[in-house]
């Protein structure tokens, strides 16, 4: 079993939790089918969430991750609970090695006071075989 975190934007807490490496055991964490990585963090550790977690006509609850803690240079805003593993040189899963404390301050509730609430969608391109170079 490794250490992770679940981080639960409805209850507000981040508490850690004992947990598989497999997929199955990260999705059953986060009450899911599908999980998607919305986040990564230093020193190889990753936040898996919901991948379908905005398609859902429950009420949704965020969380935002600073900027300062992942690899971009925005805010991470994502929906549902969250689980933080680390990660090897292969890929695999590991214990997660930032701090509860650590993740504790990278991590707020809610939007942000600005920010309108996300919503599932996805949009076409079309492509010219004229654009298309080789």
């Amino acid at each position: 079993m490794l250490t992770a975190y679940l981080i639960d934007p409805a209850e507000r807490r981040i508490k850690e939790v004992k947990i598989g490496d497999g997929y199955e055991e990260i999705n059953a964490a986060l009450g899911s089918r599908m999980m998607c990585v919305g986040a990564y963090l230093p020193d190889g550790d990753a936040a898996f969430v919901d991948d379908e977690g905005l398609l859902s006509d429950e009420p949704k609850d965020f969380f935002r991750i600073s900027p300062r803690w992942t690899s971009t240079e925005n805010v991470v805003t994502l929906c549902g609970k969250g689980v933080v593993l680390g990660s090897d040189r292969d890929g695999g899963s590991v214990d997660v090695k930032i701090s509860l404390e650590e993740l504790s301050d990278a991590v707020s509730w809610g939007l942000a006071d600005d920010q309108a609430e996300p919503q599932a969608g996805f949009t076409f391109i079309a492509l010219d075989d004229s654009e298309v170079r080789s």
